[in-house]
């Protein structure tokens, strides 16, 4: 897949500083989804306890252990209001 001359900075918070590998297999999934050159910043969030939360273009992919957390939350207020 050809890639565009658009680059696009990504912010990728994790509760680790990932490595540079985890970071080229990220940007590399990235490229190839967004059709774009990539720059990821890595910054650390410990409050997301594990995963990942990645922000492209002012939207959140929320794929860490908080974000999940919060999701059951939610599922199981909504059972306890049936």
């Amino acid at each position: 897949m050809k890639k565009t001359e658009v680059t696009k900075t990504v912010d990728v918070y994790s509760a680790v500083k990932l490595t540079s590998s985890e970071l080229e297999a990220i940007k590399i999934i990235l490229i190839n989804k967004l059709n774009a050159n990539i720059e990821i910043v890595n910054s650390i969030d410990v409050s997301i306890l594990g995963g990942l939360k990645i922000v492209i273009d002012g939207e959140v992919i929320d794929i860490s252990l908080l974000g999940k957390l919060a999701q059951l939350k939610n599922q199981f207020t909504d059972i306890l209001k049936e």
